[in-house]
């Protein structure tokens, strides 16, 4: 996942863990691993942190200084929260043998339905990145998901692990991740009204399964302000979709996966204005006892 002209971290780099949760930055980008996994939490984030005026003492996810020229400088200073202003969404699902599991929306960052356990274990501060290994179990299913944010980068990658710990396979796993990316929402709130464009994007897929090099790319691009977010991948097993309404994923994967949503879309070049969701879609198939698989995006 990148943020536009992208995103990154402040200061010095760290990882902080506070009440569940770990807290990521570095020079340009500010962000956080809550205790179901997703990058939404409702604990305040640690002194020194960015938090804009329109998620103030409620959600925190994801902000940045994009144009890297120092977070208190320019208008707005710095942008974001691209997943928690408004409606916060940063979601992930997953499907297995015909069942599905996901943060519950009800205890935002806390909670996970269907019986799932999460809880991250460690954070990880270097000269080079910062990160949060979380794990999750549900039934015979362990996950094992690495947030890293690089010193230098404008992005965050996460890596996770999907191991069958059981003595009989898991069917028909997918995996799905999504957000709901208001890249002009701080900006929305510090100008006058009519300022502003409102919280829609332009939408795009740029790369789609099948390709050539197995790339998957989706980016959603401000309208208030030029910035972009986008999430990819290189992994042919992953499809890229939009959602034009319903902006958390409430379908079943493999419907989503296999284009039976009426109002997601997965079509390469389509370049669509609404305030939409953006995610991708992994199927992974089955799992015999003692294998595993990963992603990353």
């Amino acid at each position: 996942m990148y943020i536009g002209t992208l995103l990154l971290f402040s200061g010095t780099v760290q990882a902080q863990y506070m009440s569940g949760s770990v807290f990521l930055n570095g020079r340009y980008l500010e962000t956080v691993v809550a205790p179901n996994g997703s990058m939404i939490s409702s604990s305040p984030p640690p002194p020194g942190y960015h938090v804009g005026a329109g998620t103030a003492g409620r959600t925190y996810g994801l902000v940045a200084d994009p144009d890297k020229d120092g977070w208190l400088i320019g208008f707005p200073p710095f942008t974001g929260d691209y997943t928690a202003f408004g409606y916060p969404i940063e979601d992930w699902i997953l499907f297995a043998d015909g069942n599905t599991a996901r943060p519950d929306v009800g205890k935002w960052d806390t909670g996970i339905t269907s019986g799932m356990k999460g809880v991250n274990t460690r954070y990880i501060a270097t000269a080079k990145e910062t990160g949060s290994e979380w794990q999750g179990k549900w039934n015979d299913l362990e996950l094992r998901q690495l947030t890293t944010v690089s010193l230098d980068g404008l992005h965050i990658r996460v890596n996770i692990e999907f191991n069958n710990k059981g003595t009989t396979t898991i069917r028909d796993i997918y995996y799905a991740r999504s957000c709901d990316p208001d890249i002009d929402g701080e900006f929305c709130k510090a100008v006058p009204p009519g300022s502003c464009l409102g919280l829609s994007t332009h939408n795009k897929i740029v790369n789609q399964s099948p390709d050539p090099k197995s790339r998957v790319w989706a980016y959603a691009q401000g309208d208030s302000l030029d910035y972009i977010m986008g999430i990819t991948t290189n992994d042919c097993r992953a499809k890229a979709f939009f959602l034009e309404w319903n902006l958390r994923v409430t379908v079943r994967l493999d419907s989503l996966y296999n284009e039976l949503v009426p109002y997601a879309r997965y079509s390469v070049g389509y370049n669509f204005y609404t305030d939409a969701a953006m995610g991708l879609v992994f199927k992974l198939d089955s799992l015999k006892a003692g294998e595993s698989t990963s992603i990353s995006f």
